[in-house]
């Protein structure tokens, strides 16, 4: 076991002591963020009419989710730690509250939905997050979290290439020696345990997203260091994609609503 990795003996959750960060960018996943944020919109919408519905971005970015919501009618809020992320937010128009989660936020503000995608693995105190986010939610409103898996096809083959010494695949995967490394990897089970043992959530059906597209593979895996050269990480990975889609996903959503009373 690493020195900087903790495993709970009874429910497999993963944690870490990486330092905490305000967030890095990753190149080549335009399109698959814009085919994910689309379906989760479109699930979103199963519950409630995004049509004047306040929804609140945690880890707004560049304002794409946001814009996104708008497009379908929604009053769109996001709340980025990253100066420069911030204000190329505002640029496009939004309404963006500079600062970390969830001091940022004052308790009076609520909102019909409260999204974070790829954020929660970040925060670190899970149970606390959870507590902060139920919080701010109106009643009956949505909280949805997509955030990666450690069930999935590619955190199952960096664990196993970890333990036999080829460490690349497995550090980036937990952002290790980047700016905001993950503090945190959950599966569907338990991150739905978490949100029922510490908040009064309701567990609406959760989803599984991908993630990598052949779109914007090159720069992607250009951008990050995973100790394998690009020439032969590349068409590996480009193979890959093409049984992708039979294999265990390495992005879940969790959705969750509030009780009306």
């Amino acid at each position: 076991m690493k020195d900087w990795l903790l495993e709970c003996d009874t429910c497999s959750f993963l944690g870490s002591t990486l330092p905490p960060g305000a967030g890095v960018s990753v190149d080549g996943l335009d399109t698959l963020r814009r085919d994910n944020f689309a379906r989760i919109l479109d699930q979103l919408s199963l519950y409630l009419s995004l049509q004047g519905a306040g929804i609140l971005e945690i880890g707004s970015a560049k304002g794409l989710f946001l814009d996104m919501a708008r497009e379908r009618g929604a009053r769109v809020t996001g709340l980025e730690p990253d100066a420069l992320a911030a204000g190329q937010c505002r640029a496009r128009g939004h309404e963006v509250i500079h600062g970390f989660f969830p001091d940022a936020i004052g308790s009076e503000r609520c909102f019909d939905v409260i999204a974070l995608n790829d954020v929660f693995e970040h925060l670190p105190d899970p149970p606390g997050a959870a507590r902060s986010l139920e919080a701010l939610l109106t009643p009956g409103g949505i909280l949805c979290i997509n955030l990666p898996s450690r069930d999935g096809i590619f955190f199952r083959l960096a664990s196993m290439l970890d333990r036999i010494g080829v460490h690349g695949p497995f550090d980036r995967l937990w952002q290790r020696g980047l700016p905001s490394p993950h503090l945190s990897y959950f599966n569907q089970r338990t991150l739905e345990s978490l949100m029922t043992r510490v908040t009064a959530l309701q567990v609406l059906p959760p989803m599984s997203l991908p993630s990598i597209a052949r779109s914007g593979l090159r720069e992607r895996l250009a951008s990050v260091r995973t100790g394998v050269p690009l020439t032969l990480c590349h068409p590996f990975v480009w193979a890959l994609t093409w049984i992708i889609d039979w294999l265990p996903s390495d992005i879940i959503v969790g959705i969750y609503r509030k009780p009306e009373r």
